[in-house]
């Protein structure tokens, strides 16, 4: 019920703040979690037994898919820079004529 939300708000910060430094994201990911743990206080009844549960879910969800979005795309990032290895004494086939 929470989870869903919670890794869509993570997904969506991670897409939306690409053009931030990876510092600020990293540090904006942990107030945008507790952010959406907080919004289920005014969406849950205070009744419910649930309710500290459905924080937490929501807060892990949102923090953990953000997380593994962020070092996914950092991979990628750099994975282009790096060179190819190449060993010693290679060369690429000759092209056929």
């Amino acid at each position: 019920m929470s989870v869903t939300p919670g890794a869509a708000l993570g997904y969506g910060f991670v897409v939306v703040s690409g053009r931030l430094p990876l510092v600020a994201r990293i540090l904006m990911l942990p107030v945008l979690a507790t952010g959406s743990a907080v919004a289920w206080l005014g969406l849950v009844d205070p009744a419910n037994l649930w309710r500290p549960a459905i924080m937490v879910l929501s807060f892990a969800a949102t923090l953990g898919t953000g997380a593994i979005c962020l070092v996914r795309e950092a991979q990628k990032r750099r994975a282009r820079r790096t060179p190819p290895v190449v060993w010693p004494n290679w060369y690429p086939p000759a092209r056929p004529r």
